[in-house]
């Protein structure tokens, strides 16, 4: 035998596999290898390494996943304060594992809770390791997940290049989303990238792959109890996935008669599915089906009322319709990220355009089927399905029509532009425009993970804020005693950033006994126990911005202060209130209490209204770089 011949190779190959069977990437593209549409594995050919059998999957993963890790490491060594709805979040996640373990999702402004706690149970653990950021860790780590695991469906219902495609599809829409919403726990925001994967799921099933079910409960589950709004779209697509499920089910016990089949004990695999998929749907329920039955009121039937009868009037068909026109566009928010008017409503724009695209989805669709594409054909019908539901949720939207409260439209609008790709490219089946349609989408995931690195670090939710929280909270805390109990409040009408729930999140922490003023949305907010009226607590902290008191605010008699902090200098707030005296002359009867120019709608109102361009300018650049507090201690009476 001459060395290094066959023998030595073969050695070689065998050590290779047993490296393999160690990678946790091995199995998990073991099991999501292509499948037929029987759900049966194709096999693999055995003497292929690990690079030959699984090279273009993997290196889909690694593209798609750096985004996320590298918006991850930025967030090491800094630290966040968490305001706003996001410290609220942080409030029920702290209560996971006590006597307080939450039940509901997060509060919602329309008088109910979002329907279930997975959101907090998931985080809870993150935060127990890490404190704050852990929180920001966490939620980048679910995206991470999401993010490969459409990847894995696409390489389960198109191998290769259904990786690559799959991945385009969502480095594309990780890049409209920018860093700070990867890392971002308000609900609406951590909700996105999931739905995605249920949408790949639902479609796999769809396909015949029966073992997805049980997945796509569970992340439907999850997605739905984290804001309400994606739910006409998940129990909708669940409805047609079970449908689907138990047609297979028929359809393949019908063609394999128990009576005659060999191994008929077998034949219980394809009811397990099912079971399992109920098992899993009972348990990611159960604490909402606890809290509607122990709760007063059971947040379920608040839920019910306020479909039933709205305090506010819904959107309308025709508003629905133009907001299908802007997400559906090719170059639409699901690629440029872009989709607020001024004021920062949803954009609507004429359907044409969307219009165009349905009748390609249809097209290429039908194509599809002809040419023997199934699955491809199931995608296009998943994606009709899906736009059909987005279309009458969005119909139903009452209140503000914000982009958060529709962020789903932008997975639909991405699965739609993918099943158009899909359907053209498994119907031709030619070798040459796979391995280019290969190369086009690896290099599209490379730019976007260039551009990514480029945009570090990534910022971190209401970062004005934390600062400033986290420079007012240790001196309050050292002028507090724990043994007396605080109502805790802020003024600050300038921005949503409601710092009352950054500061109390701070004392909180550190032990003190804090409480919130009592509400109509405080028992949502914060919970009953952390609710006080004046004459239950010792004292009063007030967390006040410098304009509110450059505006005219007093703190009330014998009031201390405590702390204060101002990212402007002495010079720059001179000029700050120098601007604002100059503005409001020039606007007159038409200026409001506060002046606020931190957006070009803002400014652009300003100018058209009488203001001096470059002043207004100049104010927006000094407010942006936010807004000073100083915390008052105050008695009761």
């Amino acid at each position: 035998m001459v060395p290094g011949g066959p023998r030595k190779r073969c050695q070689t190959a065998s050590r290779v596999r047993w490296l393999n069977e160690l990678t946790l990437g091995y199995h998990l593209l073991r099991y999501f290898q292509p499948v037929e549409p029987s759900a049966k594995r194709v096999p693999m050919a055995q003497a292929r390494t690990w690079s030959r059998k699984f090279m273009l999957p993997w290196l889909a993963m690694s593209l798609v996943a750096v985004p996320f890790l590298v918006t991850i490491i930025s967030v090491v060594g800094r630290h966040w304060h968490p305001s706003s709805d996001q410290g609220l979040e942080l409030l029920r996640i702290r209560d996971v594992g006590g006597s307080h373990t939450p039940l509901l999702g997060a509060w919602s402004r329309w008088g109910w809770a979002h329907p279930g706690p997975l959101l907090f149970w998931t985080l809870a653990p993150w935060y127990r390791a890490l404190g704050n950021n852990g929180v920001l860790v966490g939620v980048g780590v679910i995206n991470l997940v999401s993010a490969i695991g459409v990847v894995l469906i696409g390489f389960r219902r198109g191998g290769d290049t259904g990786a690559v495609l799959a991945g385009l599809m969502v480095a594309l829409v990780t890049r409209a989303l920018g860093p700070g919403m990867l890392i971002d726990p308000w609900n609406p925001w951590v909700a996105f990238l999931p739905s995605v994967v249920f949408l790949g799921l639902v479609w796999s099933v769809l396909c015949g792959d029966l073992a997805m079910l049980p997945v796509a409960v569970g992340v439907g589950s999850f997605v739905a109890q984290i804001h309400f709004g994606y739910m006409p779209l998940v129990g909708g697509l669940l409805l047609v996935a079970l449908g689907a499920a138990v047609g297979w089910t028929v359809n393949r016990r019908r063609r394999r008669p128990v009576d005659h089949e060999p191994h008929a004990g077998r034949q219980s695999l394809f009811r397990r599915p099912l079971l399992l998929a109920g098992l899993v749907g009972a348990a990611l329920w159960a604490p909402v089906i606890v809290q509607q039955l122990t709760g007063t009121p059971g947040n379920v039937s608040s839920l019910l009322a306020y479909v039933r009868h709205p305090p506010e009037p819904a959107a309308g068909w025709s508003r629905a319709f133009d907001t299908m026109g802007e997400q559906l566009r090719p170059f639409g928010p699901w690629v440029t990220g872009h989709e607020s008017t001024g004021p920062g409503l949803e954009q609507t724009a004429s359907t044409i355009w969307a219009d165009a695209t349905i009748v390609m989805v249809v097209a290429a669709g039908l194509w599809a089927n002809k040419r023997g594409a199934k699955q491809a054909a199931r995608l296009a019908i998943v994606s009709l399905i899906a736009i059909a539901i987005a279309v009458a949720a969005t119909a139903r939207v009452t209140g503000i029509f914000a982009p958060y409260v529709l962020r789903w439209w932008r997975g639909v609008a991405a699965l739609t532009y993918l099943s158009i790709a899909w359907s053209l490219l498994f119907s031709l089946g030619r070798r040459r425009i796979h391995a280019v349609t290969q190369g086009v989408a690896v290099t599209g995931m490379l730019a976007v993970a260039v551009v990514e690195l480029f945009a570090l670090p990534a910022p971190l939710p209401f970062a004005p804020v934390s600062t400033a929280i986290g420079a007012v909270a240790r001196p309050t805390a050292s002028a507090l005693d724990r043994d007396r109990r605080y109502l805790v409040r802020s003024v600050d009408r300038r921005t949503l950033s409601a710092p009352t729930s950054g500061l109390f999140v701070a004392l909180a922490t550190r032990g003190f006994h804090v409480f919130s003023d009592r509400g109509p949305d405080a028992l949502l907010m914060y919970g009953s126990w952390r609710l006080a009226s004046p004459d239950q607590v010792d004292a009063v902290i007030t967390m006040v911005a410098i304009p509110e008191i450059d505006a005219g605010w007093h703190a009330p008699a014998n009031s201390r202060v405590v702390a204060t902090f101002d990212p402007l200098t002495t010079e720059q707030r001179a000029r700050v209130r120098t601007l604002d005296e100059q503005i409001r002359a020039e606007v007159g009867a038409k200026a409001s209490e506060r002046l606020v120019a931190d957006s070009n709608y803002a400014r652009s109102a300003f100018v058209d209204d009488g203001a001096n361009r470059k002043d207004v300018d100049e104010l927006g650049r000094l407010q942006a770089i936010g807004d000073g507090f100083v915390v008052f201690v105050s008695p009761t009476h």
